[in-house]
């Protein structure tokens, strides 16, 4: 193999693993989203609303960005182009409201969180031709 096509070999497998990924967070956020509308009582009381939202408020933002999350994996599955930016913002988010949820949740958020940074570097290590 050659050196240009071992570098063709590692990002795509780089894009299919953050594809994985991308998927596997949004499942995650999926998780908490739902059990933050549905059994709000799971989670550990806060004392006043963080970032002016309540608890309802932030199981709707996890499930948002978990749809987006799952969606920019299949992109990414399909190599759309458009799918590797998105799939920038839409991590980096989904790693600040992880962050915000800490309080409510913090093994939980710190898992979705590992997850988020490995698609970042993932994905930065596309970008970067590496």
């Amino acid at each position: 193999m050659t050196e240009t096509s071992q570098g063709a070999v590692a990002r795509t497998g780089s894009v299919r693993f953050c594809a994985i990924m991308l998927v596997v967070s949004g499942l995650c956020q999926g998780i908490a989203g739902v059990t933050a509308l549905v059994r709000g009582d799971f989670y550990v009381e806060v004392s006043g609303d963080l970032v002016g939202l309540s608890l309802p408020g932030w199981g709707w933002v996890h499930v948002v960005v978990a749809v987006l999350l799952v969606l920019t994996g299949i992109g990414m599955s399909g190599a759309r182009r458009w799918a590797q930016t998105a799939a920038l913002v839409i991590a980096g988010l989904s790693l600040l409201g992880s962050f915000l949820f800490l309080p409510w949740f913090p093994w939980w958020s710190v898992v979705i969180i590992g997850l988020d940074v490995l698609v970042l570097w993932a994905l930065a290590r596309v970008q970067a031709g590496w």
